[in-house]
């Protein structure tokens, strides 16, 4: 049982969660492009929300779902944006790849649903490295948008106890 404490904590990240979503998106449908995000990033960000989506799929927590539902249903539009200047075969390619992956997660999740999580958990982690060596070698990254990343941190901030208290239920 997930203390209301922990439960409040993972209601507070989805709010930051679905609030940076919505301001990337946003930022990247007025510039129509994803140039600035470090790539790294974005494949980091897409695992860790399709794997913990599969987990709070297969755990049954209203929290992560919504949390890392939104981030998934948006991901297909950004990671479009984020191959503007690829051919249409690879954005393709990259959206099919963005849908396998989610049907493994789900997969491993009626496995056993602690699986996801686990992928989940270093993906959320090591999320933010490849966006700070990139602004530290390019300069500010332009291509994040300030209150999204913000928000970002606050949901990864908010969501550690509740992952946490997650995270003991699965020992």
């Amino acid at each position: 049982m997930i203390p209301l404490w922990a439960q409040i904590a993972g209601a507070t990240a989805a709010l930051a969660s679905i609030t940076s979503s919505s301001t990337q998106t946003l930022r990247m449908l007025r510039v129509r492009s994803g140039e600035g995000i470090a790539p790294s990033t974005w494949i980091l960000l897409t695992l860790s929300s399709l794997a913990w989506f599969a987990y709070g799929i297969s755990v049954r927590s209203p929290q992560q779902i919504i949390a890392n539902g939104t981030w998934v249903v948006l991901v297909i539009p950004l990671t479009w944006f984020m191959l503007h200047a690829k051919p249409v075969r690879t954005r393709i390619g990259a959206e099919l790849l963005v849908a396998l992956a989610l049907a493994f997660l789900l997969g491993l999740g009626v496995l056993n649903e602690n699986i996801p999580a686990y992928i989940g958990m270093p993906a959320s982690i090591l999320v933010n490295l490849p966006q700070i060596r990139y602004t530290i070698r390019h300069g500010r990254g332009p291509g994040i948008s300030v209150a999204a990343w913000a928000f970002l941190t606050a949901s990864r901030f908010c969501g550690s106890p509740m992952e946490s208290a997650q995270a003991k239920c699965l020992l």
